[in-house]
């Protein structure tokens, strides 16, 4: 692997674990510092997020209603492309509402696309969330 390449994938690879540590632990404005300032959030049922401001003020209200229990991403890259990524994963996430009521086991598929900032930060453009099965519900 070139070594530029192999690079961007360890800058990449350092960017998602700070994503995923920062959605485990409930921050979820530290989680919109991900993404790009004119991304878009396209989360299941809804119309699409637009702008990191507007993604920051659904991540907050999203950890604010919920706690994360587990987050486990399974990811893939599949494709680092110049300055643009493009990863799969498959989740699952159990969660509890914090005002009560049953935990639950989320599991989903996600798409996110990546790209390098001009001063080479790795942002998300675009984060798709679907869901491949019925939420669970744990006792």
């Amino acid at each position: 692997m070139p070594e530029a390449r192999k690079s961007q994938e360890e800058s990449l690879l350092s960017a998602i674990a700070g994503f995923d540590q920062a959605f485990a632990e409930d921050r979820g404005s530290d989680v919109a510092d991900f993404f790009a300032e004119d991304a878009r959030l396209l989360w299941p049922f809804m119309e699409d997020i637009v702008g990191r401001e507007s993604i920051r003020e659904a991540l907050v209200h999203f950890v604010s209603t919920y706690t994360t229990n587990s987050w486990s991403p399974n990811r893939e890259i599949i494709d680092i492309c110049g300055r643009r990524a493009y990863t799969l994963a498959r989740f699952i996430e159990i969660r509890t509402p914090r005002e009560g009521g049953p935990t639950e086991k989320v599991h989903g598929r996600m798409l996110e696309i990546w790209q390098l900032s001009p001063d080479d930060k790795w942002e998300i453009t675009r984060l798709m969330t679907g869901r491949y099965a019925e939420t669970e519900f744990l006792e």
